[in-house]
């Protein structure tokens, strides 16, 4: 366990054992917070709305995935949220405010707050409630989920300001998008379901010896058979 740790660069590495660090801050432009390990638990990030970048995993080598939750990434309007390699799964717990968000070809980015977000690009996976993304100015090639355990058609699924998205630019799984244009926002509701297949939810990726973990299998999109 340690305090805040305050820098410009940082490579944070944690696997068999646990790490806990009170906070990370930025304190400098152009710089790269990179976190990776399946036993790190960082409480607190801050990038004091400087230009720099949170890196979730690294591709330099097959181990340095990150998995785990994060909390939520304060001061982040002027920065890149960005995952790494293809076993990274990353859950942010609270709202985000990002100028950009970048994931790599398989990763995948769990957001279960609110979201605001200039930029949306790569080919990974994002994870929101629906109604809870609003986008300012692009968004491409990125599959959407929707976290909700259950949906209709009609639901508001994100929003955007006037004229910067489409409707066919995110790759929506299990469902389509209908876009209604507004004067200064326009709003992106389910326009039809289908079943994807099941979704197994579980309190750990670990089952230690002697113990038992109970896991729940449902369909998605919530609401389809």
């Amino acid at each position: 366990t340690t305090g805040i740790v305050s820098a410009p660069e940082m490579d944070i590495y944690s696997d068999e054992a646990n790490v806990t660090i009170a906070g990370i801050e930025a304190n400098d432009e152009n710089g790269t917070l990179d976190l990776q390990g399946d036993s790190l638990t960082v409480k607190a990030i801050n990038l004091d709305a400087y230009n720099t970048t949170l890196q979730i995993g690294d591709d330099d080598e097959d181990d340095k995935a990150f998995t785990g939750t994060l909390p939520a990434i304060q001061y982040a309007t002027n920065a890149t949220i960005k995952t790494e390699n293809e076993d990274t799964k990353a859950t942010v717990s609270g709202d985000v405010n990002a100028d950009t968000i970048d994931l790599d070809s398989d990763t995948q980015l769990i957001l279960s707050g609110s979201t605001q977000v200039a930029t949306i690009e790569g080919d990974g996976e994002l994870t929101i409630p629906a109604g809870k993304l609003y986008v300012t100015d692009s968004a491409s090639s990125v599959k959407l989920r929707l976290s909700d355990a259950t949906l209709a058609v009609g639901t508001t699924v994100f929003t955007s300001k006037s004229d910067t998205v489409s409707e066919d630019d995110f790759d929506t799984y299990g469902f389509t998008l209908e876009k209604s244009e507004g004067n200064t926002v326009d709003t992106f509701k389910i326009a039809s379901l289908n079943f994807a297949g099941l979704q197994i939810t579980g309190s750990t990726n670990e089952i230690l010896p002697g113990q038992s973990v109970t896991y729940t299998a449902s369909a998605y999109p919530g609401g389809t058979t």
